[in-house]
């Protein structure tokens, strides 16, 4: 299996963790989307909450140009740290979500 492949198993695993754990309720359902090409991934929630109707991108990333791009990750214990626990290292992942400047200051991927 390469690498591609590995990344793409192990954000799919964390996801499907990660939608089981969070599940509010029964009416609120947590939904993993992979796109067809199987590198952009989104885990959503979507129902009611009485009256309301609930809509949320609890995590939003892609694999572009070998890396792991982090658009959104909503959770207190990140996705991005239990990518980091499964073995991925620091330097394939960028935190799209913080700007070229302050990328260059971590520890993760500029770009």
């Amino acid at each position: 299996m390469d690498r591609i492949d590995e990344y793409r198993n192990i954000i799919k695993s964390k996801l499907d963790e990660y939608a089981e754990f969070s599940q509010v309720n029964d009416s609120i359902k947590n939904l993993v989307i992979v796109s067809q090409d199987q590198n952009h991934f989104l885990l959503l929630n979507e129902g009611w909450l009485d009256k309301k109707h609930i809509h949320n991108c609890l995590f939003h990333g892609e694999i572009k140009n070998e890396k792991i791009w982090i658009y959104f990750d909503g959770f207190e214990e990140t996705i991005t740290e239990s990518l980091i626990a499964s073995g991925i290292p620091q330097e394939q992942i960028v935190l799209a979500f913080h700007p070229p400047y302050i990328r260059s200051k971590t520890k993760f991927a500029v770009a």
